[in-house]
């Protein structure tokens, strides 16, 4: 079976793991107050203990499933599709066919140019994407504009 090469090839952004930094920064933050009132409540009987302490382990396992499911983002755009995959913890996997970009915008912070990312917000017939903290961001408009 021959393959057919299009001008432009797929070109895949996934997103930054620095994004959710202030959230699982926060929940560590939480993990790690749970677990100095584990030692705090250690002396008024074991029952404060167990929840202190598996409140801790819940949350602290709440931070690493979020930093996942971050990690296994994926947007790839060809000539023809717009492919979006979520990976942790369903393996979503969203594919727009014959797609016709007939509005696309971005948006940078400051702290989000020292990263090189952004926010990125494609309209497709009536419906609109937004993909916050895509990296190489500098690459992905420069895909957008050549296409």
């Amino acid at each position: 079976m021959a393959r057919i090469l299009h001008p432009y090839p797929p070109t895949t952004f996934r997103r930054h793991p620095l994004r959710q930094s202030s959230r699982c920064l926060a929940y560590a933050a939480l993990s790690g107050g749970m677990l100095a009132l584990v030692f705090k409540t250690a002396k008024l009987g074991p029952f404060l203990t167990i929840i202190f302490a598996s409140g801790s382990i819940f949350v602290f396992v709440i931070a690493v499933l979020l930093a996942l499911r971050e990690a296994q983002f994926t947007l790839s755009i060809t000539h023809d599709r717009l492919i979006i995959s979520e990976g942790f913890p369903f393996n979503r996997r969203q594919a727009i066919e014959r797609i016709y970009i007939s509005q696309w915008s971005s948006h940078q912070s400051p702290f989000e140019w020292l990263l090189d990312c952004g926010t990125l917000t494609i309209t497709v017939g009536d419906k609109i994407f937004t993909f916050p903290g895509l990296t190489s961001y500098r690459q992905l408009l420069r895909t957008l504009e050549e296409s």
